[in-house]
């Protein structure tokens, strides 16, 4: 027996989960991308192909399956920016894959199972990820007090954020083929 394939979603369904996540996109997609311009371009992007995609995943996967979609998009491949315009500094001076790690907790919210199936990883990896971005305290231990540094950061970003111009809404061209790509 097949397992039934889940039911189109309303537009509106896939219009209010993008407007739901859209401070954290922006926030997320700007300082893995390294800047704005190509942070929107990857959200416009990755908003359509979500929209024409979110039918195949129960709506309990869709933020995996976002998160999934947008570091897939080129630009979240960048390599680190520094410097002081940059937006949450020492989160965008990681390596790719480490910033990832920590944005999908930090700013995308995510569960560690969630965060390792949108990297494409297992969870072990994933936290070892998160381990490895932290600098090292006195003791050799990973510094949680920069952990801490890094969350404050994130939430102060996140709650200065605007609310969008308008609501995103669902597309109705067809959307742009983005290849599923991990960031290993």
């Amino acid at each position: 027996m097949t397992p039934a394939a889940p039911d189109t979603p309303s537009p509106a369904a896939v219009t209010a989960f993008l407007r739901g996540i859209d401070r954290r996109a922006r926030l997320f997609a700007e300082v893995q991308a390294g800047d704005e311009a190509s942070a929107r371009h990857a959200l416009a992007v990755v908003a359509r192909v979500f929209a024409s995609e979110a039918g195949q995943w129960p709506i309990a996967e869709w933020p995996r399956q976002y998160w999934r979609l947008l570091l897939a998009a080129p630009s979240m491949r960048k390599p680190p920016v520094a410097g002081p315009a940059a937006r949450l500094p020492g989160i965008a001076r990681l390596p790719v894959e480490a910033r990832a790690a920590v944005l999908l907790h930090l700013v995308a919210a995510l569960d560690d199972a969630d965060a390792a199936g949108a990297l494409g990883i297992g969870t072990a990896a994933y936290q070892a990820r998160i381990r490895d971005a932290l600098p090292l305290d006195a003791l050799g231990q990973p510094d949680v007090d920069v952990w801490r540094a890094w969350r404050a950061a994130a939430e102060h970003e996140l709650a200065q954020a605007t609310e969008p111009e308008a609501p995103t809404a669902v597309p109705a061209r067809p959307a742009p083929q983005v290849r599923a790509h991990s960031p290993s």
